[in-house]
C-alpha cells in the first residue's frame, strides 16, 4: 500500500511539475505580475519534491550540457564574490533576488526533468499563445484603425496590453524556430503542419510590423534555418533562395524608415549607454560588482550632458528616477557583466553563447540546427539587452528540454526500431 501509494504521489508531483513549467511558458509571453511568481514557486516545490521523493541522486550523471547551466550558476555566484568589496550591498541583494530564476534553472539543468518533459509540449505551448498574442495584436489593431501608413504605430499600445516590444518580439522568435524545427522533422500530422504554418505566418506579419529592430533582424535570421536544411540537399537551389530571400531582405529593412534611418548606433540612446559604460570599464577592469555598478553607472548617465540633451525620454532616464535598481543596466550582456565582474564576468558571458556550439557537436543535424538558432535568438537580443530584461526563464527551460530531446533523438537514431515503437504510441 505505501509503496501504491508513493507511486501516485511521484506520478502527481511529475505531472504537476510539467504543467507548471508548460504554464510558465504560456505566461512568460504577458507583463510579469504575482501569478509569474506563483507558479514559479509550484514549479520549483514539485521539482524537489520529486528530485527527494524518487531518490534522483543516485542515478545522477554528470553531461556534457550540464557546463552549459553551470556557467548560470557561476554567473549568479559571482554577485556573492564581489559583495565584500562593495558599498552598495543592498542593491546586490536585490539584484540577486531578481536573477535567482539563473541559478534555479541552472540547477533543473543539471539535475534534469523527468521524463514526462516532451519537447512537443512546449512546441504546442509556444505555437498556441505566440499565435493567439499575434492574432490579438493584428486583429484589434485592424479593428479599431484598419489598414494603413500608420498602421505600425498604432499596432504599439495594443501590443503594449500584452508586453514590451523586446520580450513580446523575443518570445515569438523562439516559437518560429521551434515551429521551423518541427516542420522540417516532418513527423506531423496534416492538422498540426497547418497549426505550425499558421503560427509561423501570423508571426511574421506582426515582427515584420513590429518597430524593435533586433525582434525584426532575428526573425529575418531565423528564416536560414530552412535554407541550411535545402543547401545539405539541394545547393544551387539554396543558393538561389538565399540570393533572393537577402534581396527581399534588403528591401524590407529600408523599406521600414525608421529602422533604416536610425541604423547608426552614434546618436541613439543605446550608442550613449554603451559609450558611458566603456568608460567605467575602462576605470575598473575587474568591475565594481552588482550593487556598486548600478550607482556608478547611473551617475555616469545623469552626468552625461549630450546623453540628457539628446536623449531625455529614453525610459533609461524613468528607470533611474525611480530607482527601479533591477532595470539599470548597459543593455549590453557583455558590457553588463563586466561592469560588475570585469574580465571574468566577460568570459562567462560569453559561454553561454559558446558552449551550446559545442556541446550540440555530437547531436544530429536537425537538433543541432534548433539548438544553435534558440541560442542565436537569444544572443541577438542580448546584444542590444540584459538577460533578465527578457523572459530569459522560457529560454533556460526551453534549453534544458532541447538537450533533453537530442540526446534522446540521438540514441534511438542508434536504434531505429526503438524510435518506431515510441512514434506509434506517443501521445
Amino acid at each position: 500500500m505505501l509503496n501504491l501509494a508513493s507511486g501516485h504521489f511521484v506520478r502527481f508531483l511529475n505531472y504537476a511539475n510539467l504543467l507548471s513549467a508548460l504554464f510558465i511558458v504560456l505566461i512568460s509571453i504577458f507583463h510579469y505580475e504575482k501569478i509569474h511568481n506563483v507558479t514559479l514557486y509550484v514549479f520549483a516545490a514539485t521539482f524537489i519534491l520529486g528530485y527527494c521523493v524518487e531518490k534522483k541522486w543516485k542515478s545522477f550523471v554528470w553531461t556534457k550540457s550540464s557546463w552549459f547551466f553551470l556557467m548560470f550558476i557561476l554567473y549568479y555566484l559571482l554577485t556573492i564574490v564581489w559583495m565584500p568589496f562593495e558599498e552598495r550591498q543592498d542593491y546586490s541583494m536585490k539584484l540577486m533576488e531578481y536573477r535567482l530564476v539563473l541559478l534555479g534553472i541552472g540547477l533543473v539543468g543539471i539535475l534534469g526533468l523527468n521524463p514526462l518533459h516532451k519537447l512537443r509540449y512546449y512546441v504546442w505551448v509556444f505555437a498556441f499563445t505566440s499565435l493567439g498574442a499575434s492574432l490579438y495584436v493584428l486583429g484589434k489593431t485592424i479593428c479599431l484603425h484598419g489598414i494603413g501608413p500608420e498602421f505600425l504605430i498604432q499596432m504599439v499600445p495594443v501590443r503594449l496590453e500584452i508586453n514590451y516590444h523586446m520580450a513580446f518580439n523575443y518570445y515569438l522568435n523562439l516559437s518560429n524556430v521551434l515551429v521551423i524545427y518541427m516542420l522540417l522533422k516532418k513527423e506531423n500530422n496534416k492538422s498540426s503542419t497547418v497549426f505550425y504554418v499558421l503560427s509561423l505566418l501570423v508571426n511574421y506579419v506582426v515582427l515584420l510590423c513590429s518597430e524593435g529592430r533586433i525582434g525584426f533582424i532575428t526573425a529575418l535570421v531565423i528564416l536560414m534555418m530552412p535554407l541550411v536544411v535545402l543547401g545539405m540537399k539541394y545547393k544551387k537551389l539554396a543558393l538561389f533562395f538565399s540570393i533572393v530571400i537577402t534581396i527581399s531582405f534588403i528591401f524590407l529593412f529600408f523599406q521600414k524608415g525608421g529602422r533604416a534611418n536610425n541604423i547608426s548606433y552614434s546618436d541613439s540612446p543605446r550608442g550613449f549607454i554603451w559609450h558611458n559604460a566603456i568608460d567605467l570599464i575602462k576605470k575598473q577592469p575587474m568591475g565594481y560588482g552588482s550593487g556598486d555598478a548600478v550607482e556608478i553607472f547611473a551617475s555616469k548617465v545623469v552626468q552625461d550632458s549630450t546623453f540628457v540633451e539628446k536623449c531625455m525620454g529614453d525610459p533609461i532616464f524613468v528607470v533611474i528616477e525611480k530607482n527601479r535598481i533591477v532595470r539599470i543596466h548597459s543593455h549590453n550582456v557583455f558590457l553588463q557583466s563586466m561592469l560588475e565582474f570585469g574580465f571574468v564576468g566577460l568570459v562567462v558571458s560569453l559561454m553561454f553563447y559558446i558552449l551550446p556550439f559545442v556541446i550540440s557537436r555530437s547531436f544530429l543535424f536537425k537538433e543541432r540546427l534548433v539548438i544553435i538558432f534558440a541560442t542565436l535568438v537569444n544572443f541577438l537580443q542580448n546584444m542590444t539587452d540584459y538577460l533578465t530584461s527578457v523572459p530569459i526563464i522560457v529560454y533556460l527551460l526551453l534549453m534544458v528540454v532541447l538537450f533533453s530531446h537530442a540526446e534522446k533523438e540521438r540514441k534511438l537514431s542508434e536504434n531505429p526500431s526503438k524510435k518506431e515503437i515510441e512514434k506509434r504510441f506517443a501521445f
